[in-house]
């Protein structure tokens, strides 16, 4: 079996399964093979994204398509940030920071030392063992730095 990377005049991609590439054209010319978003017959092979290790991190495009997989991208990039940020704000706004002192924080509310509250702050990788070896998992939320505002002119 062979996987090709398809596309739709309608702006679908999807994946094609068969069992060799002449099987896939044959197909394709038959009609046979059909967006399955709007069950149009202009469908064509394009580009698999291929990764490759060259020691220093290169941007791979698609021959075809490619502005409108670099638009895609920036819209996903975009959505994900705003996100994170949105979870980020919440965070802050409602999590005591305690620095440093996470783990024995945690473990002080867990064993009842102190009263639970909503905490955040840094763990080592061996704290984090630790509080796992207790049964304790620990959320990683990414806190982002606010820009400097630039003073009013």
């Amino acid at each position: 079996m062979i996987v090709f990377d398809l596309a739709c005049a309608c702006g679908c991609r999807f994946e094609g399964w068969f069992r060799d590439h002449g099987q896939m054209q044959s197909q394709r010319e038959r009609g046979l093979l059909l967006c399955p978003a709007c069950g149009g017959a202009a469908v064509h092979k394009i580009l698999s994204p291929v990764a490759v290790k060259t020691g220093q991190r290169r941007r791979l495009r698609a021959e075809e398509d490619g502005a409108q997989v670099t638009r895609e991208d920036a819209r996903h990039g975009q959505a994900a940030l705003k996100i994170i940020s949105e979870i980020s704000a919440y965070v802050e706004a409602n999590f005591e920071n305690v620095g440093p002192r996470l783990a024995e924080e945690t473990l002080k509310m867990c064993c009842g030392d102190k009263k639970m509250r909503n905490i955040r702050g840094e763990a080592s990788p061996e704290e984090e063992s630790l509080l796992k070896g207790k049964g304790i998992n620990l959320l990683k939320v990414p806190i982002l730095k606010k820009e400097k505002e630039e003073p009013p002119q």
